[in-house]
């Protein structure tokens, strides 16, 4: 049986589709985008940009700036920028870290030398303090309203929970914890320290894990997302050290560095793969960013019409997104359905509106494939016949992220027929046969998580929250 291998030809980036995928962005295949609140030039100790610190599905992206005397937050939406200041009098600093995507916003605000939380739902503003803390912050936001953060309290703890239910937690044997951000699975990320050794870490299904970049002298890892792709910050270990950004996916690690930066930090990443972050220039400005990686998406469910993925010139809908911008709003594959007939979004970006890119399917003896029952096919974004072996595709235009060609991969009609089952391993996603394994449709009621519709792969029995393989990515 021969499974198929994708290559784009024209040299933006090799993915691999079938028996192997290759999914894991490389620095060179990023581009970036500034993100600069307006007026405000960025002088070294004067005025200056707090960087871009979290992004939404709807690429809705909070951050912060600052003024003499003052730190304001932003939201920047739909190209629009809008202040986010706490709403009482005395407060100096008003900084957001995570939006999530019904648009609530969380972050710190300092009033009196007195760091607290916050979180804004519809314009409304609420305190979120850690019950006995000094100091709080509030650092991510599920789209369950699940939040996460860090406290001072003989010591930094970090803290996850709902507003009135917060609880403690510490990562193991650390002196120190920061929480630092939160997916929709109830995932964390954030660092910790002990010999005063900064290290970062994940929690995934409860599962805690150190991560430390090769080499760096300290790790911080700020962001999560559904895919459970990890974005941070390290300390190189250099004569003159400096931090860089990183991306943490398969098991590997990417160096994520806008050009000419001198100080890089990752704070953000969409479930769409969208980084966002913070830097400084050789001139010592600094600057938000939002580094455009290559994507393969789950189109379900913002992306599809009817039976079909959206086109890409499709007008806008009901949230006011194009056809380009719902593509962009489908969540990372990093492991692919179960069902057989999955689809996947190939998201490339490009420099120009036109740009054609083509994309051609090989089998596993690395000739061009024949047989789309065998190997899956291509197909443009808004067609019903994804059965070719070629395809080529022009960059549209995005309302926030720039230019994007897409095209569609429609998996092999034998593609876990019960036996089968696909799984990220190093950043290559590799085909298995495990005994006894099904896939069926659930809807899973869990009060600390959002409702989705999900394709799983499931034990025998009617717990749909009890999945054989115990692993998000197995989702999509």
């Amino acid at each position: 049986m021969q499974h198929g291998t994708l290559r784009t030809v024209c040299g933006v980036a090799l993915i691999l589709l079938g028996l192997t995928v290759t999914v894991v962005p490389t620095a060179a295949q990023n581009s970036y985008q500034t993100i600069d609140y307006p007026g405000v030039a960025g002088q070294p100790g004067v005025t200056g940009q707090l960087g871009a610190n979290g992004i939404n599905d709807l690429q809705n992206v909070v951050g912060g700036y600052t003024q003499p005397g003052a730190y304001h937050g932003y939201l920047f939406s739909r190209g629009t920028f809008s202040t986010i200041d706490y709403p009482i009098s005395g407060v100096s600093e008003t900084v957001p870290y995570g939006i999530n995507y019904q648009g609530q916003i969380v972050g710190y605000y300092l009033l009196n030398q007195v760091i607290h939380g916050f979180l804004l739902t519809a314009g409304s503003y609420s305190t979120i303090d850690f019950p006995g803390a000094n100091w709080t912050t509030v650092t991510g936001i599920n789209s369950a309203g699940k939040l996460s953060g860090w406290y001072t309290a003989s010591g930094n703890h970090g803290f996850v929970g709902f507003p009135g239910g917060l609880s403690t937690y510490d990562f193991p044997g650390a002196t120190a914890t920061f929480v630092l951000g939160i997916n929709d699975f109830g995932d964390i990320a954030g660092s910790w320290t002990l010999n005063n050794n900064l290290h970062g870490f994940v929690v995934r299904g409860g599962n805690a894990t150190s991560i430390d970049f090769p080499g760096a002298l300290a790790t911080r890892a700020f962001a999560i997302n559904e895919g459970g792709l990890i974005v941070g910050s390290y300390l190189d270990n250099t004569n003159n050290p400096r931090d860089h950004g990183f991306l943490f996916a398969g098991g590997k690690f990417s160096t994520i560095d806008p050009p000419g930066s001198t100080f890089t930090i990752c704070q953000g990443i969409g479930n769409s793969g969208q980084i966002v972050g913070y830097y400084v220039d050789s001139l010592g400005a600094s600057h938000g960013f939002k580094a455009l990686v290559m994507p393969l998406l789950d189109p379900v469910p913002y992306a599809l019409n009817g039976p079909n993925v959206v086109s890409a010139t499709a007008p806008p809908n009901q949230s006011g997104l194009n056809g380009a911008d719902q593509l962009l709003s489908g969540r990372p594959v990093v492991g692919v359905a179960a069902d057989g007939v999955s689809q996947v979004v190939i998201a490339i970006p490009a420099t120009n509106v036109g740009d054609a890119f083509t994309l051609t399917l090989f089998n596993d003896q690395s000739v061009q494939s024949s047989s789309p029952s065998q190997d899956g096919g291509l197909g443009q974004a808004g067609n019903s016949a994804i059965s070719s072996s070629q395809v080529t595709v022009t960059a549209v235009a995005t309302t926030s992220n720039g230019p994007y060609a897409f095209a569609v991969y429609r998996a092999p009609s034998d593609f876990a027929p019960g036996y089968k089952y696909w799984r990220l391993s190093g950043g290559i996603l590799q085909r298995f046969n495990k005994h006894r394994r099904s896939a069926r449709l659930q809807e899973c009621d869990d009060p600390g998580r959002s409702i989705y519709q999900r394709h799983k792969l499931f034990d025998s029995g009617p717990d749909c929250a009890s999945p054989r393989v115990a692993d998000s990515r197995h989702m999509v």
